[in-house]
């Protein structure tokens, strides 16, 4: 049997948010919180994630695992601190900030990419 390095190796850490995912989360959930009616947007890019018909299993997982969050109506501090976690969970759930398009305008999201 051949030798497998990668059956030897621990699994990966978890790696915590960096400086453009927090500045980006913070901004999407400050406009969440301003403008609650958006958080629509967030179920409706959620659906249309879903019905593709190619997604790796673990972008699959990923959707479950938002769907969940979203479906459990939790407080938006709640989804930011799952989001934000430093686990695998959070790390998992940041993987798809596609998500909350359509939260931030062009110009806030120009703003962003021209902060850092």
């Amino acid at each position: 049997m051949p030798f497998s390095r990668s059956a030897n190796r621990p699994p990966p850490r978890p790696r915590p948010p960096n400086d453009a995912e927090t500045r980006f989360y913070s901004a999407v959930f400050a406009k969440l919180r301003a403008q609650p009616e958006l958080q629509q947007q967030l179920r409706t890019n959620l659906a249309q994630f879903q019905a593709r018909q190619f997604l790796s299993k673990s972008q699959r997982r990923a959707l479950v695992d938002f769907g969940w969050i979203l479906a459990a109506n939790l407080s938006l501090d709640e989804l930011e601190q799952r989001l934000m976690a430093d686990d695998r969970n959070g790390q998992r759930l940041r993987r798809f900030p596609q998500l909350f398009h359509g939260v931030l305008s062009p110009e806030e999201l120009e703003r962003l990419h021209h902060s850092g």
